[in-house]
């Protein structure tokens, strides 16, 4: 099943990435955020997560429209404070990885599934026309990226079920400086198309209870993407860190 972040033997593979301590909080490094009140459009972007898939709704064959829970929602009533016209507009794809957003069709789609919102082509192909197509329009934009992409760490490093830390351990600097360009990348072309909206990068989501997979690998993995993309941080998400990305100057 396509749910982000859950891959055999959780608690060995990420204690395996412990390379760096815990980031330090970047509020006090960074003044504080501008307000950029919503405009007409909230964009969604992403994996399962920005979908908002629960395996529960999967299993009894609920349509598209059930799953209505995820953080995506939570945020969108938030938003209609502001801004009570607003429309969201969600592409979130379970199963989606930072190369399948650019490069591949979205396998929920093409397994016959529903989407929130549907879309033909790349995710990021999409992305990019509903933005020209709606220019000055579109504001946030959130991008939930990163749990689909562990198979290419994980993989090579499981034999007969087993995962090697020592392997995961050497190949994770790698994998995360590839997972880290591949996200700037994205943003990149989300601030050529929409250079006046607020962009926003989810961290990883806490979906771990126990502290020891919690702590160590995920402040890594969002070191790394804060240092590509120049985040700035924001407070409005209800996932563990998220970054606004309003470009630095």
């Amino acid at each position: 099943m396509p749910v982000n972040g859950a891959c055999t033997n959780e608690n060995t593979t990420l204690d395996a990435l412990i390379l760096f301590p815990a980031a330090t909080p970047l509020r006090a490094q960074n003044p504080p955020p501008v307000f950029n009140p919503p405009k007409s459009y909230y964009l969604a972007l992403g994996d399962s997560i920005a979908y908002g898939f629960q395996s529960f709704k999967f299993a009894a064959n609920l349509p598209s429209s059930a799953y209505n829970t995820g953080y995506v929602d939570v945020f969108e009533a938030r938003l209609r404070q502001l801004r009570p016209g607003i429309t969201t507009v969600n592409y979130g794809c379970p199963g989606e990885s930072t190369e399948t957003f650019v490069n591949g069709d979205c396998i929920w789609a093409k397994t016959g599934h529903q989407l929130r919102d549907a879309f033909s082509g790349t995710q990021l192909q999409a992305t990019l026309v509903f933005l020209h197509e709606h220019p000055g329009q579109v504001s946030p934009i959130t991008l939930t990226l990163w749990g689909n992409d562990l198979s290419q760490l994980i993989g090579p490093c499981t034999v007969n079920n087993q995962i090697d830390p020592a392997c995961v351990h050497a190949s994770a600097p790698g994998f995360i400086s590839g997972l880290a360009g591949r996200i700037s990348s994205i943003l990149h072309q989300l601030w050529s198309a929409a250079p006046a909206a607020e962009i926003i990068v989810t961290g990883v989501t806490d979906t771990f209870l126990n502290a020891s997979v919690r702590g160590p690998a995920i402040p890594r993995r969002e070191q790394s993407a804060k240092g590509s993309c120049g985040c700035k941080p924001s407070f409005a998400l209800p996932t563990r860190s998220r970054y606004s990305t309003r470009k630095a100057t």
